[in-house]
């Protein structure tokens, strides 16, 4: 049974189709025995064991339902749309936090045959001087947490985006950072991150998945053209003499009791040992045991 569900689901254009097999219609029967106006739809699939599927669309407990099945009757999905009122409250507390202005286009809940179910949210957004609306899809795991956002390409631009990121990030960033450069995101250790070029110098900013906020920037200034906090440069140059600096981090958070300093020193010459050393300092320069 499981094998066939390679295919989910990869559909293509689906033909109207008045009725489904013995199978299927025994399947759905047992479960939706009252439903008299179901209306059948079969669409073809890319898979290594069936060609296509079976969908049933009617209204259930007041509902618009849709129902999947395979060709031998097997269940392969069950998607109900849903009104704002009955979503989770991580997915009501995201749409308001980055879609406040935006209207609720559709909602509904997913649950499939390997439990794997989810959410789907569109949000539409209307602009001035935009004929028409733009569409953000939205994904949520059965918890509501948010899994994957689908935004409109000129949207992507405008923010610089190389992943798809929440709106509220996208607007946090290009608000505090104006004309970054080669700016590219990913995913890391639960967070956005975003690693671009500001003013000259190469930075990296990190941002909460979960709370969407700013977590910390970290700038990585050329050594060479001297753009060193004076007090950690003054350390390096009595306490280490016989090492050079060749990696400085300037680190700005926003818990201010991480705010500091990473350099590595490198010996000049091969006779020293150890040849690299890393330190650590807090904002005022001092040094950090480590």
């Amino acid at each position: 049974m499981k094998k066939f569900i390679t295919l989910l689901l990869v559909l293509s254009v689906g033909a109207a189709f008045g009725q489904a097999p013995e199978p299927v219609l025994n399947t759905f029967k047992k479960k939706f025995a009252r439903v008299k106006d179901a209306k059948w739809t079969k669409k073809k699939v890319v898979s290594d064991s069936i060609s296509e599927v079976y969908s049933a669309s009617f209204t259930y407990r007041d509902k618009p339902t849709t129902v999947t099945y395979s060709p031998n009757g097997y269940w392969i999905e069950t998607s109900t749309q849903l009104e704002e009122k009955d979503l989770r409250s991580g997915i009501t507390k995201y749409i308001y936090e980055n879609h406040y202005s935006d209207d609720l286009d559709l909602a509904k809940r997913v649950q499939r045959y390997d439990k794997n179910d989810y959410f789907y949210v569109r949000m539409k957004r209307m602009e001035k001087g935009q004929f028409r609306p733009y569409f953000f899809e939205l994904w949520f795991n059965r918890s509501g947490k948010i899994q994957k956002i689908k935004r409109p390409e000129s949207l992507k631009s405008k923010y610089l985006l190389t992943e798809e990121i929440p709106e509220g990030i996208a607007k946090k960033f290009s608000t505090k950072y104006r004309k970054p450069a080669d700016a590219k995101w990913h995913e890391k250790d639960g967070m956005y991150v975003c690693e671009f070029t500001y003013r000259t110098v190469p930075m990296t900013a990190y941002y909460s998945k979960d709370s969407a906020q700013w977590v910390r920037t970290v700038e990585e200034p050329d050594v060479k053209k001297g753009r060193l906090y004076s007090p950690v440069k003054r350390f390096v140059e009595k306490k280490y003499p016989k090492y050079k600096i060749v990696s400085y981090q300037k680190i700005t958070a926003a818990d201010k009791s991480k705010n500091g300093y990473k350099v590595k020193i490198k010996a000049k010459k091969k006779k020293v040992s150890p040849q690299e050393i890393d330190l650590q300092f807090n904002k005022q320069g001092k040094p950090i045991e480590q």
